[in-house]
């Protein structure tokens, strides 16, 4: 008896550990142990080093986390009521002013939620982004939650905001379930604009109202400014001359907390504060996408170049991982997501084995794995530093840490783009992105491609050869945007773009899956074999009655 308890809680443990260290959803982390296990008595047996396949067993199954590990984190005694609202009510919609937390209590509450076991996926464009809404629309019988944020635009109205809202009500109408939850985060001034409304209460999605995150009384400032401050005599004295100057002169009822933390960022002593003035204290919390764009330039041209680039492939909801951003930054021209032909070859062999059906085509993979130049790493380390990206510790992900931040990078690019530089290095990279084996690099390159550069050709070539590429979603939103533009593509690339859409359809029967991303086959050939054909007949496979006059009359047996 005691051996049993004692197995069961070694077990309890290793779960344990699975889940908090290596984020491995909860309903799963007892498969997984198992899995390894497995691994482990092969390992024992055969004296081979089981390493690698059990790292590949741990990346496979764990999610990356949604809310960054910040020590200095501070969690609003509003989320757990939140929480409550979006189980009852299957949706939350979360709206305040610049900086009020918003996005940061949604992504508590989703992390939260993965840490229970739901599929929590995070988008910015739910017009473009496809594999968001059929993340959604999935039939599987499992818990999804999918956290939509600034979806009608980061810091200003987006021009197809009627279509965004159309989106977005049918979602709500049609798709809302106890298994399938939606998170929706917006500025207020951008939800005013959008339903032309004076009052966030008149701004309502379906019969649901958005709650404004914005810190709305003294007492709630107070307890964030102690929590970050500490309860010092000099910190309460920096607070009541600051609460006064509020009181008289802004429309605010105190610095929100995206501001206080960013003020800690840059002065963490009390005692400086105490010695600055009321005036310049808000204006070193404040933060605004002209100010961070001359800090940028201010740290050298490769800083700027970094942070422009870093624009380009990620954002605060999509991530591009050190490894797949080494291989954009390298020199070297192998684009491995994109296929030469977009064609799909099936072959059927009736009494026999095919040659090489047996064989499973995995996921690609960079055939050289550079590393990223030691330069570049000490930029990345002062940017996390400075608070303008986050990379977590495990998955190595990087992304921005505020949409203010990804708009400051913009500006500089167009910036670059206005006074005519050498932007021909930005599109290269760009081009490398939608080759890489980031799908999320791949979309932000494309957007940035679509929304930022003149209709150059080489501009074309690069969203053409996005039209190619293995992953549907950069697929679909290539051809959204060449379709868009048709009449202004030259006559050859109009002719591969319709075969590209033909042939797209047909691949789309054999999509295939790569933990919770899904991708065509890089050469589109697909093997199917049957004993007889009693097997072959009533399977999903069509053949043209003059195909198969063709092969019998060949004698072949291979269909």
């Amino acid at each position: 008896m005691y051996i049993i308890e004692r197995k069961d809680q070694i077990e309890r443990e290793i779960c344990i550990i699975l889940k908090e260290q290596y984020h491995i959803p909860e309903r799963i982390c007892r498969d997984v142990m198992n899995q390894m296990l497995d691994v482990v008595r092969r390992g024992r047996d055969s004296g081979e080093d089981i390493t690698a396949f059990i790292r590949e067993i741990l990346k496979n199954k764990r999610f990356s986390r949604v809310l960054p590990e910040d020590k200095s984190f501070y969690k609003r005694d509003s989320i757990d009521i939140l929480k409550s609202e979006l189980l009852q009510k299957n949706l939350l919609l979360l709206t305040g002013v610049p900086f009020s937390g918003k996005t940061y209590i949604a992504k508590t509450i989703a992390q939260e939620l993965q840490d229970n076991g739901y599929y929590v996926k995070l988008t910015d464009n739910i017009i473009e982004d496809q594999e968001a809404y059929y993340f959604l629309m999935s039939p599987e019988n499992d818990s999804r939650l999918l956290l939509i944020e600034d979806p009608f635009g980061h810091i200003g109205k987006s021009e197809n905001y009627i279509q965004i809202r159309d989106k977005i009500e049918g979602l709500i109408r049609d798709r809302l379930s106890i298994n399938r939850k939606v998170i929706i985060t917006s500025r207020l001034d951008v939800l005013l604009d959008v339903f032309e409304k004076k009052q966030i209460e008149e701004c309502k999605i379906q019969g649901n109202g958005w709650i404004n995150t914005s810190i709305l009384s003294k007492e709630e400032a107070e307890k964030i400014w102690l929590r970050f401050y500490g309860e010092s005599d000099e910190s309460l004295q920096v607070f009541e001359r600051l609460k006064k100057s509020f009181d008289h002169h802004d429309e605010t009822v105190f610095l929100e907390i995206g501001e206080m933390r960013h003020l800690l960022l840059s002065v963490q002593n009390i005692n400086v504060l105490t010695h600055m003035s009321t005036d310049e204290i808000i204006k070193q919390a404040r933060i605004s996408s002209e100010e961070i764009c001359r800090k940028i330039k201010s740290y050298g041209e490769t800083y700027k170049d970094i942070f422009i680039l870093l624009g380009c492939f990620c954002n605060t909801v999509r991530s591009v991982s050190v490894k797949d951003l080494a291989y954009i930054l390298c020199s070297n021209e192998e684009l491995v997501s994109i296929r030469q032909k977009m064609e799909e070859e099936v072959t059927v062999s009736i009494g026999e084995r095919q040659k090489n059906s047996h064989i499973h085509q995995e996921f690609p993979v960079y055939a050289q794995m550079p590393k990223l130049d030691k330069d570049i790493k000490s930029i990345l380390r002062v940017l996390c530093e400075k608070r303008y990206i986050y990379k977590e510790h495990i998955t190595n992900e990087i992304y921005f840490l505020h949409p203010i931040y990804t708009y400051a990078s913009k500006l500089l690019l167009q910036e670059e783009i206005e006074d005519d530089w050498d932007i021909e290095k930005y599109i290269k990279y760009m081009r490398r992105a939608i080759g890489s084996l980031s799908s999320n690099a791949a979309f932000c390159s494309l957007c940035q491609l679509g929304q930022e550069f003149d209709r150059e050709q080489m501009i074309i070539d690069c969203i053409v050869e996005g039209s190619r590429s293995i992953f549907p979603a950069i697929r679909d939103v290539s051809i959204l945007y060449l379709d868009q533009n048709f009449d202004n593509l030259n006559e050859q690339v109009q002719k591969n773009f319709m075969k590209n859409i033909r042939n797209g359809r047909t691949a789309d029967k054999y999509m295939k899956w790569n933990g919770n991303e899904c991708w065509y086959q890089m050469d589109g050939k697909h093997y199917f074999d049957f004993f007889n054909m009693d097997d072959f007949w009533g399977k999903d496979i069509n053949f043209t009655l003059e195909e198969i006059e063709e092969r019998a009359r060949k004698k072949e047996r291979k269909f």
